[in-house]
């Protein structure tokens, strides 16, 4: 954070409370070779275009540890563990695990560790990810709870109002609490946009112009 590659994640450092089916996200300030995230993905020497790509989903575990800490012990999640999806801008990545986190009877610790150098991880151009102010590359720790979250994210607010608004208005809805950013993001391009939100042209001056399904 602050100087290097990464712009945020979820969990937070140092969370409690995490729920065992959480995913952890990572967004970063550009965009990622992903290769290096995604075993065996392969974009064919044209990154900013997907649609060419040989697709794959499973952990690069070289570059990206998942470790629960089982008191001295630590077990690392392996590639057929953890699923990676992303958003088409190649910057923010989620790590889905096939399984829940930690355990149903006692709250579990876990360490995510970004491997630094030409081996470990990479931006789009195939540089390091971590610059030499960063050579031990990035590391957090969150504590997994014995709950998981049933209860799907709930809409707080949207923008802009109900009413005219002028033809440039920022469209933003407010959830109580962290959604999976692949399920809510996209381009629109040649007719495709994103897949979980719907924005209708309403000319009859419909005030349900907007839905979310």
């Amino acid at each position: 954070l602050g100087n290097g590659i990464i712009e945020s994640h979820l969990p937070v450092r140092d969370a409690t409370g995490v729920p065992r089916n959480t995913s952890i996200i990572i967004t970063f300030k550009e965009p990622m070779k992903l290769a290096s995230l995604i075993q065996g993905y392969d974009d064919r020497g044209t990154p900013a275009d997907l649609s060419d790509d040989v697709t794959a989903s499973a952990l690069n575990v070289g570059t990206v540890h998942i470790i629960k800490l089982n008191g001295t012990r630590e077990e690392t999640l392996t590639s057929a563990q953890v699923d990676v999806r992303f958003t088409e801008d190649r910057k923010t990545f989620v790590f889905k695990p096939r399984e829940w986190l930690g355990s149903s009877t006692a709250n579990t610790p876990y360490r995510v560790e970004l491997v630094p150098g030409r081996s470990g991880l990479l931006v789009e151009s195939g540089q390091s990810a971590f610059s030499s102010e960063f050579p031990s590359g990035y590391r957090w720790q969150f504590e997994v709870s014995t709950l998981v979250d049933v209860t799907p994210p709930q809409i707080i607010s949207v923008l802009p109002p109900r009413g005219v608004q002028p033809p440039n208005a920022i469209l933003q809805i407010n959830f109580n609490e962290a959604i999976d950013p692949t399920s809510a993001a996209g381009l629109f391009r040649a007719g495709r946009g994103f897949s979980n939100i719907e924005v209708n042209a309403a000319p009859t001056g419909d005030p349900e112009a907007a839905a979310v399904r």
